[in-house]
């Protein structure tokens, strides 16, 4: 069977965001909501049968891009 792998965009800062996340409810609540969308949309363009409408799609693709530059904010702030 083959496995396609999940590519984990902020893998390289686990230790900011375990930090971020211990310290900030907000942060713990974005990068919460940013990995279930990341998990959603990974299923979903994996499926072997996708009858989810383009536009629903593209809404959770925008979520996730916002809060993945709310998340990247974060770590520039944490690098400072």
């Amino acid at each position: 069977m083959n496995q396609l792998k999940r590519r984990d965009k902020f893998q390289l800062d686990r230790k900011k965001i375990k930090a971020l996340e211990s310290s900030s409810q907000r942060f713990h609540r974005v990068y919460s909501e940013y990995k279930s969308l990341s998990e959603e949309l990974w299923h979903i363009n994996n499926a072997s049968s996708n009858n989810l409408p383009d536009d629903f799609h593209s809404a959770v693709e925008i979520q996730r891009h916002y809060l993945e530059q709310e998340i990247n904010e974060w770590l520039n702030r944490a690098s400072t």
